[in-house]
Parts: C-alpha cells; sequence; structure tokens
C-alpha cells in the first residue's frame, strides 16, 4: 500500500509513520521542499529511532538559470 501523507499533519499522520513498514521522502530540490522533508525525517526518527527504512527520493530535478534549486552536486 502506497499513501502519499499531506504536507500537513492530520490526526492519523502519527499512526501511518509508526506503522509503516518502509517510508519513501519524496522532495523536490528547493528550500522549502528540503525542508520539509528534513521536518519529515526528524519526525520519522523521534517515532521509531532506526526500526525502519527511509529512503530519500530527490524528484523533479529543475536545471534553471535562476530560483532556488539545488544542483545535483549541491544535494550530495
Amino acid at each position: 500500500i502506497v499513501i502519499d501523507l499531506p504536507n500537513l499533519e492530520t490526526p492519523w499522520h502519527d499512526s501511518v509513520l509508526s506503522t509503516s513498514d518502509e517510508i519513501f521522502i519524496v522532495f523536490e530540490l528547493n528550500v522549502a521542499s528540503l525542508r520539509q522533508g528534513k521536518r519529515l525525517y526528524k519526525k520519522i526518527r523521534e517515532l521509531r529511532g532506526n526500526a525502519v527504512s527511509i529512503t530519500l527520493v530527490a524528484n523533479k530535478h529543475k536545471r534553471k538559470w535562476f530560483g532556488n534549486h539545488f544542483s545535483r552536486s549541491e544535494l550530495e
């Protein structure tokens, strides 16, 4: 089962994170998305410790001349 959690916390948010067998955090390469992903990662570690696998997925890589997007090398 795949559950796409909303960015806002819901009454069932912690329950889903606490009982999932595998978690993927999908984010874009921009400041806002990275901050949200970091918050979610910390929340999962607080709830579960190292008991669950968390995979980070950088999505929608954008190549722009201007903007707040990070390059692949900056992310690595």
